[in-house]
């Protein structure tokens, strides 16, 4: 197997753990989830990271997932932030809005 496709498989391992840790772990293994997914930039998870923002009750959580959002950027969250600053609840609203100008700030706004 070549270097590069073990790398690879490694990287989606180490993404699918990831993701595992921010669905189902205490809050702490939550906060350290969406800092590393942030870190990697992978867009293939920002379904997921929408999805907890909107739905996690802790807001420290959110508030980590929300800097991950705004890290990675992208279309696809910017689309989907302005439909939460109309349809979230109040804090996901904020949340919504604050990450959307981060993205904006950032130049992460593009696909």
């Amino acid at each position: 197997m070549k270097d590069v496709d073990v790398r690879s498989k490694a990287r989606e391992n180490f993404l699918n753990s990831a993701v595992d840790l921010l669905l189902s772990g205490d809050i702490s293994e939550r906060c350290v989830a969406a800092s590393v997914l942030g870190k990697l930039g992978d867009a293939e998870v920002m379904h997921t990271l929408l999805q907890v923002l909107q739905e996690d009750s802790n807001r420290t959580v959110q508030h980590k997932v929300a800097q991950a959002i705004a890290r990675i950027g992208g279309t696809q969250a910017v689309h989907e932030l302005q439909q939460m600053m109309r349809d979230g609840q109040a804090y996901t609203r904020f949340l919504a809005a604050e990450t959307l100008a981060d993205i904006v700030a950032r130049g992460n706004d593009k696909p």
